[in-house]
């Protein structure tokens, strides 16, 4: 297989799992330069350990699960925080005091 033709497929497998462990595990063997996230719906200890271990950039979480002791935890791990989905602008507001950097938004949080 063509290294072009790997990166497409490898793109497809990770879109269509959304970053599940055993698909960021087989793409750090493939590609270990990649930068890889862990999608989750909680920053649970063991979750954060997880992402740690397959030694992801960082952990994308919905944004309920973002508190500021659940973000310091990922900071002490040396990880990166994003949040999914926004619909309100004081939430977005709060993210981003909290230290998110990147913030999937839509809706009222989109204004202002």
């Amino acid at each position: 297989m063509a290294v072009g033709t790997m990166a497409v497929v490898l793109v497809s497998v990770i879109g269509s799992l959304t970053f599940m462990p055993a698909t960021l595990e087989r793409v750090g063997r493939l590609a270990p330069s990649w930068p890889r996230w862990l999608n989750t719906r909680d920053l649970e200890p063991a979750t954060i350990e997880s992402a740690v271990a397959l030694e992801c950039r960082g952990i994308a979480a919905q944004w309920r699960a973002i508190d500021p002791r659940s973000a310091g935890r990922v900071r002490e791990a040396g990880l990166d925080l994003a949040a999914w989905t926004v619909r309100r602008r004081p939430t977005y507001a709060r993210l981003e005091r909290l230290g998110v950097i990147a913030i999937c938004a839509e809706a009222a949080a989109l204004d202002g």
